[in-house]
């Protein structure tokens, strides 16, 4: 799936440095703030990861799909990502609509550092008062239903850590499977 995304991108950037031309989706209210709505002849054409790292920043790409929970390497590349990040870190999460994905992530690195003092539900509330995104209310049932159960169980895996992270979340979901 990500090498697909990846793909993806590099087949619309090559695009648009031969046509000279972006168009930007507009997206529905409440999902993303939509200003600029096309660009001719853009000056230059890059990934984030590039424009990221030409400012001498850090840049990690989960592609996850919309609407659904991350996949368990995916949640395994976070956590070994954020476990080892010095403590004063700027993170800065985003999706494409900025709700879903973003509030997810967000939520995650919230129960990392906060799960062993901090309830489920009041992480949960915090991150809906952050991102205007209730995961625990998805848009649709089995969406709702299964990120939901997804935030929980890793709000346990938070939780139950006594290795500093060492103890991944595959190998921890695999154990602890009822």
């Amino acid at each position: 799936m990500g090498l697909t995304i990846i793909t993806d991108e590099k087949n619309k950037l090559n695009e648009i440095s031969k046509d000279k031309h972006v168009a930007f989706d507009n997206l529905p209210k409440g999902k993303s703030i939509n200003t600029i709505s096309e660009i001719n002849n853009p000056e230059s054409v890059q990934t984030e990861e590039a424009l990221s790292k030409s400012l001498g920043m850090g840049y990690l790409r989960i592609t996850v799909t919309d609407h659904e929970k991350p996949l368990d390497d995916q949640v395994d590349l976070f956590v070994e990502s954020v476990k080892n990040l010095p403590q004063d870190t700027w993170l800065h999460f985003h999706c494409r609509g900025g709700a879903g994905r973003t509030t997810t992530f967000m939520a995650m690195y919230d129960m990392m550092h906060n799960a062993k003092n901090v309830s489920f539900e009041d992480i949960m509330k915090r991150q809906t008062l952050i991102g205007e995104s209730d995961l625990l209310k998805g848009e649709d049932q089995d969406e709702s239903k299964d990120r939901s159960n997804f935030m929980n169980v890793f709000y346990n895996y938070c939780k139950d850590n006594k290795d500093g992270f060492q103890t991944s979340w595959s190998e921890w979901i695999k154990n602890n499977k009822k």
